[in-house]
């Protein structure tokens, strides 16, 4: 059971929840997180914070550092002398430097559920949202945004290009017209235009089927803020396992790629080297 179907249960209900059954649920939500991370992740401590949002009830959740520390008390002695004391105390939360890892927090809105989330455990400066925590563990989706949208076109797209069912002049041919529909000055994109002109004769109807399977609606208007990154650089992995990797603008002007009678490509780079590591 996912966290927001947790939260639809806890909010419907019509009788309170006993002390005991806010242990056990919240105990199954922490074991759920735990299953579908991975090692990468650190661990950390969830917080449960039930709230209000004007009138209406609200969770949020919290994955925290685990931190210690000391707490000094200080006291006043009957000769007037001031004293202090020091312990030491586990399990510190949501001090002034505790890390917060994840953020989630839901509400209710009439009859719809509506929820925020911040991952803090992604790459600087980016606004992404792990998979694991978005889909698997809060069973939620992102809101159809633009920028949602169009990421969501990109990486379908990327990985159809990928597939192994297509040759290396395929496939950069694909990579191209890919880069090409999301840098015009177009405001929107409209999939079957795209496929029509990007995709490989038969294989159209493959890919719309693709995108549908993943949701990519076939008209959306055009977002680049999560993709960004991924069109400034290119890499080609090829299959000796060999990774070129470079600004596109660099490799556009000192790498050129010829197709060799066997299917295979020929890359030559032209540069000069700055290091060796």
């Amino acid at each position: 059971m996912s966290i927001l179907e947790y939260f639809q249960i806890g909010n419907n209900a019509s009788f309170p929840i006993s002390e005991a059954d806010v242990i056990r649920i919240t105990q199954k939500i922490a074991m759920a997180l735990h299953d579908v991370q991975n090692a990468k992740n650190p661990g950390g401590t969830l917080l449960f914070i039930s709230c209000h949002i004007k009138n209406t009830h609200g969770l949020a959740i919290f994955k925290v550092e685990r931190e210690d520390g000391v707490r000094i008390e200080k006291d006043i002695t009957d000769q007037g002398k001031t004293t202090f004391s020091a312990q030491h105390v586990n399990d510190l939360l949501l001090g002034s430097r505790t890390k917060l890892f994840k953020i989630a927090l839901f509400y209710q809105r009439k009859e719809e559920v509506i929820g925020f989330v911040c991952d803090r455990q992604q790459a600087v400066g980016s606004k992404d949202i792990a998979d694991f925590f978005l889909i698997d563990f809060l069973g939620c989706q992102f809101k159809e945004e633009p920028r949602v949208s169009t990421k969501n076109f990109f990486n379908v797209t990327r990985t159809f290009i990928n597939s192994d069912n297509f040759t290396d002049d395929e496939k950069l041919s694909m990579s191209h017209h890919l880069v090409s529909e999301l840098t015009a000055n177009q405001p929107h994109i409209n999939t079957l235009s795209f496929a029509k002109r990007a995709m490989p004769i038969g294989e159209t109807q493959k890919y719309m089927d693709t995108l549908k399977a993943y949701n990519v609606p076939s008209n959306f208007n055009k977002d680049l803020e999560l993709v960004q990154d991924h069109l400034s650089n290119i890499k080609y992995v090829l299959t000796s396992g060999i990774k070129i990797y470079g600004t596109r603008n660099a490799l556009e002007k000192n790498l050129k790629m010829i197709p060799c009678d066997d299917g295979k490509t020929r890359f030559e780079l032209i540069d000069s080297i700055e290091k060796v590591s």
